[in-house]
């Protein structure tokens, strides 16, 4: 199942450590546009910000985009 997400659960989860939960219940999560940009323009969540940029790096990587 592909998850479509708003911040609402995503900073949360990041916060403890725990975002992961998301990819075990669903599998895939997708975030539009607007949401990626408020996780990484908003100074408030630039440890989380720093994470959705390792992990979209991740993702490349293991598809071979990287």
């Amino acid at each position: 199942m592909i998850v479509v997400s708003d911040t609402t659960p995503i900073i949360p989860l990041m916060k403890i450590g725990q975002l992961n939960l998301i990819e075990k219940l669903f599998g895939e999560i997708k975030i539009p546009k607007a949401v990626y940009t408020e996780l990484i323009s908003n100074p408030r969540f630039k440890e989380e910000a720093k994470q959705i940029f390792e992990k979209i790096a991740m993702q490349h990587r293991s598809r071979g985009a990287i």
